[in-house]
């Protein structure tokens, strides 16, 4: 039996190529956890505290085991159930958490032995595959919930790595829109700050990439109550000395 486990945005399962029901949210969470650790058996009692905060409800077992109930029936044999402990049977390529992971790490490569292109290819390939936030569908206890929210700052990561990657190819021309959506929504990464004035000053707008450090030396200030790191702060000493290493094509040095 073909399926698929997505934890990319709402948890979904898919059993021989269709969306299957998975009811609700504890079920979804149960089955995100059992996904997170496949292959390993979680005890009931890590299982609870994965689920619930602390204390969990007197009826955090009975809720388990009928929720794994459940699942054994729609996943058939997919969980392997010893004494007081389950399992998810998942082959790597049936979570879409390993290709997002697999794709990010083979762009990361890429960029780093000098082939854009192909980090290109692959760290977009990795994005496409989130299809929203990740974790808003389920309830879980601070262990889980911490788990997936991970996994968005691996994927914040890996947006920035692309525009690495678009840098060194030199195209330009959709990193600007692209960066201030992604700082609008996270105002205090350095690294796209520094990504956005570089783009800004190759796209020909030098005065507003020093426009973009002082917003961004004036937000982290009244934020964090810091002024811009090393990054930030030599990219702004470049802009002003001009130096010519920020008209070539490449990322931040």
């Amino acid at each position: 039996m073909s399926i698929y486990v997505r934890l990319l945005g709402p948890v979904e399962l898919r059993v021989e190529g269709g969306v299957v029901n998975l009811g609700p949210a504890k079920r979804r969470a149960l089955l995100a956890a059992l996904a997170m650790e496949a292959n390993r058996p979680i005890r009931l009692t890590r299982l609870t505290s994965l689920l619930w905060t602390d204390p969990p409800p007197s009826s955090a077992v009975p809720n388990i085991r009928n929720h794994i109930m459940v699942l054994r029936r729609l996943l058939a044999g997919r969980i392997d159930a010893r004494y007081r402990a389950y399992q998810l049977l998942l082959a790597a390529e049936e979570l879409d958490v390993n290709e997002f992971l697999r794709r990010a790490n083979d762009g990361r490569r890429a960029l780093r032995a000098g082939d854009p292109a192909r980090a290109e290819s692959e760290l977009a390939a990795a994005l496409r595959l989130w299809r929203g936030p990740v974790g808003e569908d389920l309830t879980a206890g601070v262990e889980l919930e911490a788990r997936l929210h991970g996994l968005e700052e691996h994927r914040l990561q890996v947006v920035e790595d692309l525009v690495d990657a678009r840098l060194e190819l030199d195209h330009t021309g959709d990193l600007v829109p692209l960066l201030r959506e992604h700082l609008a929504a996270h105002a205090l990464r350095e690294r796209a700050w520094a990504q956005l004035m570089l783009a800004l000053y190759r796209a020909g707008d030098p005065s507003g990439a020093l426009a973009t450090y002082r917003q961004a030396h004036d937000l982290l200030g009244a934020r964090l109550g810091v002024a811009p790191g090393p990054e930030l702060a030599d990219l702004h000493r470049a802009m002003l000395r001009r130096a010519p290493w920020l008209d070539r094509t490449g990322a931040i040095r």
